[in-house]
């Protein structure tokens, strides 16, 4: 039973509790409800952070589980006693749910009060002004030699132009993600 409790974290029966923290966080980022929109997100969820509490429960608590003489544990102890798994299987799916809308909830307010903050609408006409400007100059000044030479047959001048050009879409695409960074970076201020 253990055994797919590693196998849903992705680690092995070694991995000690910071590989396993570090897995659950990793899991949990790419299938929360709020992240993920699939169909199976929130299930999965579900069961990545039930498989989280079992492990860490498991492994790293002073419980005395008995051992048979070969050295394994009893699986009726284990999971009966210790965990009363079967009793509180429906409290712990409970509990995960709450945590998700939770996390929600807090979500939406943080995004609402973004967007009523004073740094909202100066931040989305920057961050789109400077897409709409670095994308022009990305794509309008790398064809730019290219029209020079066909249209003006300036073969000439667009070869000297060309590295010029190139340099500013490069600038221009440089913008874009820069606006995307300022933008990420001033949402994060509020979550």
């Amino acid at each position: 039973m253990l055994d797919e409790y590693y196998h849903l974290l992705e680690v092995t029966p070694e991995a000690s509790l910071e590989e396993i923290k570090r897995a659950y966080w990793r899991l949990a980022k790419q299938w929360h409800p709020d992240v993920n929109p699939s169909a199976e997100a929130k299930e999965r969820f579900i069961r990545i952070h039930q498989a989280y509490e079992i492990l860490v429960t498991y492994r790293w608590t002073d419980q005395s589980v008995p051992l048979t003489p070969d050295g394994s544990a009893l699986q009726g102890e284990l999971f009966g006693q210790n965990f009363r798994w079967d009793r509180n299987q429906d409290n712990r799916r409970e509990r995960v749910a709450a945590f998700a809308r939770v996390q929600y909830e807090e979500f939406r307010r943080n995004n609402e009060r973004f967007k009523n903050s004073l740094w909202y609408w100066p931040a989305k006409v920057f961050t789109y002004f400077a897409w709409m400007v670095g994308s022009l100059a990305g794509v309008g000044f790398l064809f730019f030699p290219f029209w020079v030479a066909f249209s003006l047959q300036q073969t000439k001048v667009a070869l000297t132009l060309f590295p010029f050009s190139l340099l500013v879409s490069l600038l221009g695409l440089a913008i874009v993600g820069a606006a995307s960074r300022f933008r990420r970076e001033l949402e994060q201020r509020y979550f």
